[in-house]
């Protein structure tokens, strides 16, 4: 009865402390703080609205594409065409709306999210914008410029076939 009374007076802002300061109370007292916590948020989630709740998968998605690219690893299944299916899934969208949305024909937005094509900077800008900047044109050339990275360091069938252009290597005597 009584740590019930204690864990009634802790605010969300203790509760997220509490989580990320687990080492200073029990395993049985984090459970049951995560617990609160989620019916906390589950409370907040059915208060919202359809478009707030889209907003908060929106924003969502922006932290863990920061959260990604600031890692040092990368990670082959977190690439530009991944993030845009979860932004569109995330909209509640089929893909032919979406497309419409953003002055794109459905077979080019099918190129992007097959990994068939690259995103020019016009649609880099349209995502932007689409998702009333919550989603930047940055964030998103980040993510392409990290697939580049990934493909250059990888792709030895190229590197093979390129030596054949290079009449002569660069030598230092140094």
């Amino acid at each position: 009865m009584k740590r019930e009374k204690k864990i009634k007076k802790i605010s969300l802002d203790e509760m997220a402390d509490a989580h990320i300061l687990s080492e200073k109370i029990s395993e049985k007292e984090r459970a049951e703080i995560l617990k609160e916590f989620g019916e906390e948020k589950k409370k907040s989630l059915s208060n919202l609205s359809n478009e707030q709740r889209i907003l908060a998968a929106i924003l969502q998605l922006r932290f863990q594409i920061e959260d990604y690219l600031k890692k040092k690893t990368y990670n082959k299944e977190a690439t530009f065409s991944f993030f845009l299916k979860e932004y569109i899934s995330r909209l509640q969208l089929k893909n032919k709306d979406f497309a419409e949305q953003i002055g794109m024909e459905p077979s080019e937005l099918s190129h992007l999210l097959n990994n068939h094509r690259k995103p020019n900077d016009k649609i880099l800008i349209r995502l932007e914008l689409h998702s009333n900047k919550n989603i930047d044109a940055i964030l998103w050339y980040k993510v392409l410029e990290r697939d580049k990275e990934y493909e250059l360091l990888t792709n030895c069938s190229l590197r093979e076939e390129e030596k054949q252009y290079v009449k002569q290597y660069f030598s230092s005597s140094w």
